[in-house]
């Protein structure tokens, strides 16, 4: 039985960096923040690099990076929202855009989603999916 969502602390708290926040003592993230922060990692992840879990994460590599523009947007929307609803706390997903820069090769994730606390603010992930 899942445990009911507290403000407990989540996780170690993240920057806009994904670098940790470092002061005198160690920082968590809670409540609504650490949905967001969970969500953030979740849409970074790619598959095969977590070695505890190898299938979990995004697949860019086997079904959006491999394939036409049109065809990996579509499977990058379908990856995303699977991974986002995966992130405990997540209800529903409000808010879902991606777009793709062919000049840049930036990929650019516009996402919000509702919780047990509330909607998150929107959040937007730059993924440079052109470096090697």
């Amino acid at each position: 039985m899942p445990l009911p969502l507290t403000n407990e602390p989540r996780d170690l708290l993240l920057d806009a960096d994904n670098d940790l926040v470092v002061t005198s003592d160690l920082q968590f993230s809670r409540g609504i923040d650490a949905v967001a922060q969970s969500c953030r990692i979740a849409l970074q992840l790619v598959r095969g690099e977590w070695f505890l879990d190898l299938d979990v994460g995004i697949p860019y590599w086997e079904e959006i990076l491999a394939q036409k523009p049109a065809i990996a947007l579509e499977a990058s929307r379908a990856a995303f929202r699977r991974e986002l609803l995966s992130v405990e706390g997540v209800i529903d997903i409000t808010r879902l855009e991606i777009t793709y820069d062919r000049t840049t090769r930036i990929m650019n994730i516009v996402w919000q989603v509702l919780t047990g606390f509330g909607e998150t603010p929107a959040d937007t992930v730059a993924l440079d999916v052109g470096s090697s």
